[in-house]
């Protein structure tokens, strides 16, 4: 793993007691195909499975995140501004 990044209400600071956690994963994988993704996904998810409120969790390879840090429309981009 590179970095995990907190983004959204609660990195901002004005989350409320029911919003969710939003955290991108980047792995050093510049790229993961699908069931690289989904692996990634589980392994990360796990430990974050008993938390007491909602996770988002979004998972990216490296090259793919840096490249959709850039993007308009991409949850990235908000991970990006925000995190």
């Amino acid at each position: 793993m590179q970095a995990i990044v907190l983004f959204e209400s609660r990195a901002m600071g004005n989350a409320q007691p029911e919003s969710d956690l939003d955290l991108l994963v980047v792995e050093r994988t510049p790229h993961l195909d699908g069931q690289a993704k989904v692996a990634s996904w589980w392994r990360h998810f796990e430990p974050l499975k008993s938390a007491r409120l909602p996770v988002d969790l979004i998972v990216s390879g490296s090259a793919d995140a840096a490249r959709l840090a850039g993007s308009r429309w991409h949850v990235i981009s908000a991970a990006a501004r925000s995190g």
